[in-house]
């Protein structure tokens, strides 16, 4: 069974009644988080260009739009409620494989849920899909995708945008992992944005979900993808990172809840950055500092 078969299989088999209560409160949770975020980036200074885009494209569709009066189809949605979802840096973070989860899964899901009229359980555990699937392949390799330039929301998002989108539709096992071997071809991302600042980074979760959901929705109409392709030749490890991807975080699928390791952001900001806000909350309570002032570095 090839990697891509093995998490259709998990997704397939996934039933509300299988998950533990606690992974259901935090992916409800992580919806209002999510939700919050995307509309506070709605009045954030990349929201013109996003929603402008959408109106661009032209109004109509089943899909809402977070902080406008704006629908639009569930590919579009979901790539501007990912990129508002993301655009404060303030978006969830699981820390091993070094992802933005639900920036990707949930405006996936909240898109197909809205458009298909889905109930709450059915979007939790599409949702439960995609959360454990990018997280186990970012576990896969850790740490290897950033330093190859690579972001791993973004490559590893597009394949659980597509695994969450074909549990919510229903897809069969063999479509579904047709779904993962389109969305090898789909995924994309670098991090190139670090050496300037530019926005494109904020998007990277939208594209992932938009792209996710049009690789599902190709093979639920027949189209064909490699299920080989994760570990393969040309797969999507080979491909990217040169190496093959380690097996045993996918061993633990439906035992063990990644779902339930990512962590809520103090800070909108990268978490390896938390230390320096903490250090100064910290250091400004010091009882032996008065009227402390905290300057901001022109241009930091």
């Amino acid at each position: 069974m090839t990697l891509a078969e093995r998490l259709a299989e998990f997704a397939v088999g996934l039933e509300f009644e299988d998950l533990p209560p606690d992974v259901v409160a935090s992916v409800r949770l992580r919806a209002l988080d999510i939700l919050g975020i995307a509309l506070a980036a709605s009045t954030s200074e990349l929201a013109p260009s996003v929603l402008g885009a959408l109106e661009g494209w032209g109004r109509g569709g089943p899909c809402s739009v977070a902080g406008s009066n704006l629908t639009a189809p569930p590919p579009l949605a979901a790539l501007a409620n990912g990129a508002l979802a993301h655009g404060l840096d303030f978006d969830d973070t699981h820390a091993v494989s070094i992802t933005h989860a639900s920036a990707v899964v949930l405006p996936t899901v909240l898109a197909l849920g809205e458009a298909g009229g889905y109930n709450g359980r059915a979007l939790v555990t599409a949702a439960v899909a995609g959360y454990e699937a990018i997280t186990r392949l970012g576990m896969a390799a850790p740490g290897a995708f950033h330093a190859r330039g690579w972001h791993a929301t973004a490559v590893c998002g597009t394949f659980a945008a597509a695994l969450a989108a074909g549990r919510l539709e229903r897809l069969d096992a063999g479509r579904l992992t047709a779904a993962l071997g389109i969305a090898g071809s789909f995924a994309s991302g670098v991090i190139e944005h670090l050496e300037d600042g530019s926005w494109v980074k904020r998007v990277h979760p939208g594209w992932a979900a938009h792209s996710g959901i049009v690789a599902a929705g190709l093979a639920r109409g027949g189209f064909t993808g490699p299920a080989t392709i994760l570990e393969g030749r040309f797969g999507f490890y080979r491909t990217f990172l040169g190496s093959e991807p380690a097996r045993a975080p996918f061993d633990t699928l439906g035992k063990e809840w990644e779902t339930l390791r990512v962590g809520f952001k103090p800070y909108p900001c990268c978490h390896y950055n938390w230390t320096c806000p903490d250090f100064v909350d910290t250091w400004i309570k010091l009882p032996m500092l008065r009227d402390p002032t905290v300057a901001r570095r022109p241009g930091g």
